[in-house]
């Protein structure tokens, strides 16, 4: 997966594209972009069409995701 994420509050629900489980409002997630050239994005899917993606591919993760695969830490607030 890429290296590119980027630490969100969300200010509507979303569906954590791991588990499917609800972000919900005020909820920090991370986001994963996929460009042209990433390892994830040459086995993955555009959601829309099914075929291969031609466009970077954006995947939200709830908190619960993040710490289950070892990246809770980058939820933590800054000290």
């Amino acid at each position: 997966m890429s290296v590119t994420k980027v630490i969100r509050k969300a200010r509507r629900r979303h569906n954590c594209d791991g588990c499917w489980a609800q972000i919900q409002p005020g909820d920090s997630y991370l986001t994963h972009t996929a460009l042209s050239g990433d390892d994830y994005y040459h086995d993955a899917l555009d959601r829309d069409t099914l075929k291969p993606a031609n466009r970077p591919i954006r995947i939200k993760e709830c908190a619960g995701c993040a710490t289950r695969y070892g990246r809770g830490h980058f939820l933590e607030a800054p000290e």
